[in-house]
């Protein structure tokens, strides 16, 4: 599954080396009251439901056949909202004997009791239920969406939210077959994870029969229901289709053109078949996530796979990473499946690492190498209280909590590891791992004994160190003479916070903050005046040294950056990089400029030298695209977060100055010569000119096309589109946000809605933001669409005090019509001021009691500004000094 909540755009993202094993106890799932025991273990469940799309709920049975292996007198299985009317079990062998269970309580997790006055012997039985439920309206369990009048059915299980449908052994562990049976009025049409076998008709109705699926756990079921178009998927050895709603099947385009060579490429990495009988995709609007990974029936939220005819970079990278990591769960999620969901991040990680790679093998023309998955990761990880990827999980809110750090730490993990074994090692452990666990349930250990075993290295501690305990380490690189010596401390901003961090997760008052340490394997590259020499290091204690080949100018020690640390070199090496930048590879370099800006948080870099350096950078034209672009957005960026809005206009001033001779030469209007590069780079300096530096060609150049793009009659490709609605916005009254608004009400094309949603909140009137917000939660905007978008008025630091206030005082009506409620104080991630920080905490203290996991998200938020002010306050003197020259 991917997350849409708090990506792109927004800011979503132990155990101690002395030990370096994997500790049941820090993430044990024995404790009975929130899973169910292998005292009742079901072996197959047929669901027959009665779904009209036009009402608010339904009806159903569901026949299990369970193994009791302990005699019982109470059945215990999950239920949740559910009206269950009947419940009765038969003894397999007895058929004729029937047992009549009473209805009992509900857990706090689910579990439902269904109590008998007799006790049940050990043997097989089938356990039948009559059951009613309501149709969601959020994107999750059994949910309903209107388009242009007409309703559709969608599912979406993951995690924990099957048992909200209908009664179930709804773990991950508990992989049985399952057969639908879907009756509904005739004119609408059934889909799900098998083929269909039968089609019943019985007066105004249908019921659709679907063969049983192979063996699989309840999150990755699913079925649709409504009046679909589709269309078949080309270049597919199996039966494969994509259905849409009715009216957007010109959107498929993109996605139809790609979809059967990213099937063959990641198939090719497994070398083993397609484990199902086909494979069919379904654009669901109003979805709750990016994707899903249902086996044999995979869902894309629409804004990710119908893109319009000319999509940017970044929506192309999006869109075809999330084909191919929703195709690799196929094998690694679906057919191998993790034991309990503490391990849901190696699912989802290694979906993205393998995706990842796929974009890149196909479509090098997008620069997919230069997304480092591990800069944001490492962004959002040094917060001195953040948990571990790896963690306890006993509730949806726990699984929710995960965020985007499991996916980009995760994934650049693995990398890390890839490297380490080496690349055919590594592949060749992840194909006899599902060989060995195919159908089965698997675990993280499983997964590490195949890479040790293939590899001959151990590399328990490794893992254990960067998934069991949070954050990462901070080598420093220190020379004496001939000799080189690599030390490691934790990478961190308060010891106190980090102390207090250990203590709770430890239980042990006397750990230190430098007993926290890592196994870290290192690509080291020593540079020469003509030559490179590399050399692989393996870091398993505080520190080590190496003997320094002759004529060594500088060492760099983050070779093909893949490495999750932060580094400290002599300022001599840093000089000889900084001067011989083209000595990097296009990542390295990448790699190596957000390094040198992390260091800034901790005092370790200026970041005035760190913008010199971004700076000259931009005035080299043979600099890679993606490079140029990635600097842009950063300074774009920093006027979000780090820049005092005091001296905005000096600093703005300041970059005007030493980008000017770009904004003279660029031509905002399109060429044929250009390449999606270009398109790219372009779009961002459009953003960053006409947005905050008031460049009145940009603003001009924005205002004469923002009303093509509002009625979808422009031939600018989507990222200057995008970055035309932004620039009007910052700079345009109500009258022209009632333009946006219209447009985004009339508009049936997801990503231009999303768009125009976005830019929405870059108006800077009060009152414009209260109206933003105000509609918002009108009921207008899809559940999925609203909680993040609070954050964009909160950009722009002399509208924050404003926005606190609203939620404030709107409190009950935001908590009505958002998802994710937990995240909600991510809003303000990007704030930099003591005030503003008092507000926040004071504002959703009041909020904590009643959602769960909030506190933690709360307190990320509030160590996040802390960090910031601090940085702020050591690098400002020195920035202002800067800006003068």
């Amino acid at each position: 599954m991917n997350k849409s909540n708090y990506n792109s755009d927004s800011f979503l993202s132990t155990l101690f080396f002395s030990v370096l094993l994997f500790s049941t106890n820090a993430i044990s799932v024995s404790t009975e009251n929130f899973k169910l025991s292998n005292d009742i273990v079901p072996l197959s469940q047929i669901v027959e439901l009665k779904l009209n799309p036009e009402l608010d709920g339904y009806s159903g049975t569901t026949t299990i056949e369970i193994n009791i292996t302990k005699a019982t007198q109470n059945i215990k299985l999950y239920s949740k909202n559910l009206l269950i009317s009947s419940a009765i079990i038969k003894n397999k062998n007895n058929k004729n004997k029937t047992t009549l269970l009473t209805v009992g309580s509900t857990s706090q997790y689910d579990i439902i009791s269904l109590p008998t006055k007799n006790t049940l012997p050990k043997g097989i039985y089938q356990l039948s239920l009559s059951f009613d439920g309501k149709y969601s309206d959020t994107g999750n369990g059994l949910f309903k969406v209107t388009e242009k009048n007409n309703n559709y059915l969608f599912t979406q299980f993951q995690a924990m939210l099957a048992r909200s449908v209908f009664p179930s052994f709804d773990q991950p562990n508990f992989k049985i077959p399952f057969q639908l049976k879907v009756n509904v009025p005739k004119g609408y049409l059934v889909v799900s994870n098998t083929p269909q076998i039968q089609l019943i008709s019985h007066n105004d109705w249908h019921t659709f029969v679907f063969e049983p699926t192979a063996p699989i756990y309840t999150d990755v079921l699913a079925f649709s229901v409504g009046k679909f178009d589709s269309v078949d998927i080309p270049e597919m050895k199996i039966p494969s289709k994509l259905y849409v709603v009715k009216g957007k099947l010109p959107q498929t385009t993109y996605a139809i053109k790609h979809i059967g060579k990213i099937f063959k490429e990641v198939e090719s990495f497994f070398t083993i078949e397609y484990p199902y009988k086909k494979l069919d995709m379904v654009a669901v609007p109003n979805y709750s996530n990016a994707a899903m990974e249902h086996v044999g029936l995979i869902y894309f939220k629409e804004d990710f796979i119908l893109l319009d005819d000319t999509p940017s970079i970044r929506q192309q990278k999006y869109s075809l990473k999330l084909i191919a990591h929703e195709i690799a769960h196929m094998w690694f999620g679906n057919l191998v499946t993790m034991q309990w969901w503490n391990d849901l991040w190696l699912n989802e990680s290694f979906a993205e690492w393998l995706a990842h790679k796929v974009v890149i093998q196909i479509f090098p023309e997008l620069s997919a190498e230069l997304d480092l998955p591990q800069i944001r990761s490492l962004s959002d990880d040094n917060v001195n209280n953040q948990l571990p990827v790896r963690r306890t999980v006993k509730s949806k809110a726990d699984v929710d909590s995960l965020g985007g750090l499991v996916y980009g730490k995760g994934n650049a993990i693995l990398n890390m590891v890839e490297h380490y074994v080496g690349e055919d090692i590594f592949r060749q452990a992840v194909i006899s791992y599902v060989l060995e666990y195919r159908n089965k349930n698997a675990s993280l250990q499983d997964f590490v004994k195949h890479i040790e075993i293939t590899s001959k290295k151990d590399l328990e501690g490794f893992f254990s160190s960067f998934l069991e305990q949070a954050g990462f380490p901070l080598l420093s690189l220190q020379r004496n003479n001939d000799k080189l010596l690599i030390s490691q401390s934790p990478f961190k901003t308060n010891n106190q916070v980090l102390t207090q961090r250990i203590e709770q997760k430890n239980h042990n008052k006397n750990k230190k903050p430098q007993d926290m340490s890592w196994q870290v394997p290192l690509m080291i590259k020593f540079l020469t005046d003509d030559n490179i020499i590399t050399r692989s290091v393996f870091l398993n204690k505080e520190s080590i040294e190496l003997t320094i080949p002759k004529g060594v100018k500088a060492i760099f020690p983050d070779a093909n950056a893949v490495g999750y640390y932060r580094y400290i070199l002599p300022d001599e090496d840093e000089k000889f990089i900084k001067n011989n930048i083209t000595r990097l590879n296009d990542a390295e370099k990448l790699a190596w400029l957000n390094n040198n800006e992390h260091l800034t948080k901790i005092a370790k870099r200026a970041y005035a030298d760190v913008l010199s350096v971004k700076l000259a950078l931009l005035s080299d034209l043979s600099l890679n695209k993606k490079i140029a672009t990635d600097i842009i957005r950063d300074i774009d960026y920093s006027y979000t977060d780090f820049i005092p809005e005091a001296i905005s206009e000096e600093y703005s001033r300041y970059i005007t100055r030493h980008l000017s001779v770009i904004f003279k030469t660029v031509k905002w209007n399109s060429s044929k010569k250009e390449t999606i590069a270009d398109k790219a780079l372009k779009a961002s300096l459009l953003a960053l000119a006409g947005g905050r530096l008031a460049d009145k060609g940009a603003i001009k150049f924005a205002k004469a096309n923002y009303q093509d793009v509002l009625s979808e009659q422009s031939s600018l490709d989507s990222s200057m589109s995008n970055a035309v609605l932004k620039v009007v916005a910052a700079n345009s009254n109500e009258d022209v946000y009632q333009l946006f608004e219209l447009a985004y009400l009339r508009t049936t094309n997801s990503n231009l809605k999303s768009d125009i949603l976005t830019s929405m909140g870059y108006f800077t009137s009060l009152d414009i933001v209260t109206r933003y917000y105000n509609f918002l939660v009108s009921g207008k905007v899809p559940t999925d669409e609203i909680g993040y978008r609070f954050q964009y008025p909160s950009f722009n630091p002399a509208l924050r005090h404003h926005v606190i206030d609203y939620i404030a005082v709107n409190k009950d009506k935001i908590l009505k019509h958002i998802n994710q409620k937990q995240w909600f104080p991510y809003n303000f991630y990007t704030s930099c001021e003591e005030d503003i920080r008092i507000k926040v905490n004071q504002t959703f203290s009041t909020w904590i009691k009643d959602i769960p996991g909030l506190k933690e998200k709360l307190n990320t938020v509030d160590e996040t500004i802390k960090q910031c002010i601090r940085s702020r306050t050591k690098n400002i003197s020195q920035l202002q000094e800067q800006l003068l020259k």
